[in-house]
């Protein structure tokens, strides 16, 4: 594919000159953590954990178990407490948002089911489910979740109408680009909103951590550093899945970052490898931002997802020399 070794070569080089590289070093410390803070088993999100597998053949037991882990430092940093209620809204929203996102990618699935997810993630049927009972007497595991973290959106709008209002903002951004990211296929010519290809991941990543810690009274921290954090798995995901998204169609944000009509995938892949430096300045900011804000435990946390995505970049590179002789 064009440039894809010179392309993963770059990066591997320009991910060594960061922090990132050496978050390797906290690899016991993390894991230790992922232990130590363990969620309960036997509630109704563990359930809907059980029945995804069951009914979908997708495992969020990671995902769920992760970002347990994740909002309760996170609540620890900004809460001093650890409120049920607020992590739950957080690990509903982001389990839901995962198991769309499954959905959508699986070549395994209908049109039946990826349509039903499409209709629940829009603006109007969440402005519907707000104003009405949202029993949860359904068996199917996205109508569970999406039922759990309605509820909580009901506790939130009791609790701080002003907050409310922003997260949903936020949350129906992220919502319409999942649908968005996930129904057009990746076509040149194209002039695209480049809102609607980040809120999947800037909108979703800082709403997760702000909805786990809407109580807290470090309010303007809490919130510059979700939506740095944010900033940082938005860039570094989509950065090193540049290629797998192209070669699965899907349309990655950094390919559409020039804000106007890309003429083709080579003339926007080669902005990409021009504006390498200035994607590297974006990161090393947002890094020091956290550094300086964060707890060290918390900050190295962080540190360390972010390397995960990076090794696997180190990991596809080392692949692509040993299958052509190069060590």
């Amino acid at each position: 594919m064009y440039r894809q070794k010179e392309y993963m070569q770059l990066l591997k080089e320009k991910f060594s000159k960061t922090e990132i590289i050496n978050a390797i070093k906290y690899k016991n410390s993390y894991e230790e953590k992922i232990k130590e803070i363990s969620p309960k088993k036997n509630t109704l999100l563990g359930t809907s954990i059980k029945k995804s597998k069951d009914i979908y053949g997708f495992d969020l037991t990671k995902v769920y178990t992760f970002n347990y882990v994740k909002y309760y430092l996170w609540r620890k940093e900004f809460c001093k407490n650890d409120d049920k209620e607020w992590k739950e809204a957080a690990l509903s929203f982001v389990c839901l948002s995962c198991l769309s996102d499954l959905i959508f990618d699986s070549k395994r699935l209908g049109e039946k089911e990826k349509q039903h997810v499409a209709n629940i993630l829009t603006r109007d049927y969440f402005q519907k489910s707000i104003s009405m009972d949202m029993s949860i007497i359904t068996e199917n595991p996205i109508d569970i979740l999406y039922s759990m973290f309605i509820n909580h959106m009901k506790s939130l709008k009791k609790y701080n109408f002003k907050i409310f209002l922003e997260l949903q903002k936020d949350i129906l951004n992220a919502f319409e680009s999942e649908i968005y990211i996930s129904t057009n296929k990746l076509v040149f010519p194209e002039k695209i909103n480049i809102d609607l290809i980040t809120s999947k991941s800037i909108e979703f990543v800082s709403s997760c951590l702000y909805l786990s810690a809407v109580d807290t009274h470090d309010f303007i921290r809490m919130k510059k550093c979700a939506v740095a954090t944010a900033k940082l798995f938005w860039l570094v995901d989509d950065l090193c899945d540049l290629y797998d998204d192209i070669e699965n169609q899907i349309k990655n944000s950094i390919l559409f970052l020039q804000n106007e009509e890309v003429s083709s995938l080579e003339n926007s892949i080669d902005f990409v490898f021009e504006n390498m430096d200035t994607f590297f300045e974006v990161i090393e900011e947002n890094l020091e931002l956290l550094k300086k804000n964060l707890s060290y435990d918390v900050y190295i946390f962080f540190l360390y997802e972010l390397y995960d995505w990076v090794e696997a970049v180190n990991v596809r590179m080392d692949e692509k020399n040993e299958s052509i002789g190069v060590r």
